[in-house]
């Protein structure tokens, strides 16, 4: 038997097939939960790509990942039935890994500039300068920055969050540094957040997982307009 978390049903899934991984492809499919069944078999909606119904062969292994308010999830499973070209065929799939929470230092990363402010402690005082993210996980950042720093600076990151203003602020440490390629700064660092409890952990895991999505979603408007 696995390892299974309650699902809430209606809760959105993103799916990747084993070939869209070996190949890199970046291939993600969106699908809804419906049920949890008995003998570890699940229900969902059929995947869709592109705003039509993704194929899935019988037996074939895909790995799915989730968000909720306990965090963010992922597992696989062996497709048991196909998918037709109706949207609202159910798909019937059999787990064959326990139902994870993601450790975070192996959830995504992404390529994103993000404006953000940076305090460091100096002789004379605290200084706050702005800087750009070049990527950006639930692990740390690379940044552009016209400050010089030394390996293994404690310094405080505030990034913003959403559009009413709210910000997410952690402590980091500098654990590598470089002359800036970009023009207009004059050093790249790469940071590891320091979390002080689970909160901030999951508050930045969201951030990171709500930027991808947004920009996921930004490529498939993108394609549906060049149609």
């Amino acid at each position: 038997m696995f390892v299974v978390e309650k699902i809430p049903p209606g809760t959105r899934l993103q799916i990747a097939t084993a070939e869209s991984i070996a190949e890199k492809t970046g291939l993600i499919l969106s699908s809804v939960f419906v049920l949890m069944m008995p003998d570890n078999n699940i229900l969902f909606s059929a995947p869709i790509h592109d705003n039509a119904v993704y194929p899935l062969l019988p037996g074939e292994i895909i790995y799915v990942r989730y968000q909720t308010d306990e965090g963010l999830f992922n597992f696989s499973c062996s497709v048991i039935t196909q998918p037709v070209r109706d949207p609202s065929t159910l798909i019937k799939a059999r787990l064959t890994s326990d139902i994870n929470r993601k450790q975070y230092r192996e959830f995504y990363r992404m390529k994103k500039a993000v404006e953000g402010q940076i305090a460091m402690e100096r002789n004379d005082g605290i200084v706050i300068s702005d800087f750009l993210t070049h990527d950006i996980s639930a692990s740390g950042l690379y940044i552009y920055s016209n400050e010089y720093f030394t390996l293994g600076d404690v310094v405080g990151v505030s990034l913003p969050a959403g559009s009413d203003g709210e910000k997410i602020s952690l402590y980091s440490e500098v654990v590598w540094i470089r002359e800036s390629p970009r023009y207009g700064y004059v050093n790249c660092a790469g940071l590891n957040f320091i979390y002080e409890n689970e909160h901030e952990r999951e508050k930045m895991a969201k951030f990171v997982f709500d930027l991808q999505l947004a920009s996921l979603q930004r490529q498939r408007q993108m394609l549906q307009n060049r149609r």
